[in-house]
């Protein structure tokens, strides 16, 4: 046995949580054990342990031993290695460039895995805003990608320039598509530029909604204390084109809903789902009726088909049930409830 597998089993036996994996002497080949050190392999192994059929593919941005100034990622997968194909392209829409990538095979009992070692260029200089969150989005980024629940594009870039998470790079991009759909002057590559140029105007843009819209806000209006940080910083941008794009992306953040609840609305409370529309009718923008006096009840688990063509008032029905718009007349009740 080699002392670098002396030293492993040491630590494993401080470590009880990972001794199911079956860690042996073909677990970690030589040239595995030549690149990283084994305070390197214990978090290897406490990824790997959460590596399964159903999670088949995992990412971190990681510190190795004999470069720990440096940032570099390990992609870790089950049976067979991540192709560069598949790997490359969602590195590269986060900003990252590669300079060398190496495979490791790792044999835990009968089982098969493999880790994928990228290092970085500017590895040191990765992320100035959050360096402590930055490792935790980048696994959520890129398995979200990896997941197709997120896209593979230029947004990307704003994880590393202004410490954007995943959930919130989606906000930017709905504004972005909804900027698109009422033909807004600039393309989505040029609001995507846009957002690229002042990574510190986009992240207080997200803060902005968040605390415009997150109910766990408590201190009123203090999203209006976050706008006029954002306009003082406006006076900043040369471009006409940028600083219009993010002007129009402020103002439909900060528009008033035209729908709200009355001051006595309550939740709805978890039920079944039985949907019951009572004498519904609907216009809009005071054009001639889409639906008129429309009485229909589905029951909970029921599966009911709206069948007519194009125009009958199939999708504004559909629309009507989550409140994109309020019926003209009549009410909708699910489980009895208004």
């Amino acid at each position: 046995m080699t002392k670098w597998f002396r030293q492993l089993f040491k630590q494993l036996d401080a470590n009880p949580g990972l001794q199911m994996l079956k860690v042996s002497e073909e677990t970690f080949s030589e040239n595995y054990q030549g690149d990283f050190s084994v305070d390197d392999a214990i978090p290897d192994l406490e990824v790997l342990a959460t590596v399964k059929p159903s999670n088949p593919a995992q990412a971190r941005l990681v510190k190795i031993s004999r470069d720990p100034k440096n940032f570099s990622i390990k992609l870790f997968s089950l049976k067979d290695s991540i192709p560069l194909s598949q790997s490359m392209p969602i590195l590269e829409s986060m900003g990252l460039q590669v300079l060398i990538g190496r495979p490791y095979r790792i044999k835990l009992g009968s089982r098969i895995y493999w880790i994928n070692h990228f290092t970085l260029e500017r590895g040191e200089k990765i992320c100035d805003v959050d360096p402590d969150k930055i490792p935790r989005y980048f696994s959520e980024l890129f398995e979200s990608i990896w997941r197709q629940q997120s896209e593979s594009d230029q947004f990307n870039h704003l994880l590393f320039s202004a410490c954007i998470k995943a959930q919130n790079i989606q906000i930017l991009r709905a504004y972005t598509a909804y900027l698109q759909q009422i033909r807004f002057s600039y393309s989505r590559e040029y609001v995507i530029e846009a957002l690229n140029s002042y990574p510190e105007i986009t992240l207080l843009m997200v803060k902005f909604f968040l605390y415009k819209f997150d109910p766990q806000k408590t201190e009123r209006d203090s999203h209006q204390q976050i706008a006029a940080q954002i306009q003082e910083k406006l006076n900043d941008i040369n471009s006409l084109g940028h600083d219009l794009t993010y002007r129009r992306m402020l103002n439909l953040i900060d528009t008033r809903p035209t729908i709200v609840n009355t001051k006595d609305a309550v939740d709805l409370p978890a039920g079944p789902g039985a949907i019951r529309f009572e004498d519904i009718s609907f216009s809009y923008e005071g054009a001639a009726p889409a639906v008129s006096d429309i009485n229909l009840e589905v029951p909970a688990g029921a599966s009911v088909a709206l069948v007519g063509e194009s125009g009958a008032g199939k999708t504004t029905l559909i629309n009507l049930l989550p409140r994109l718009y309020e019926p003209s007349k009549g009410r909708i009740l699910i489980d009895g409830c208004d």
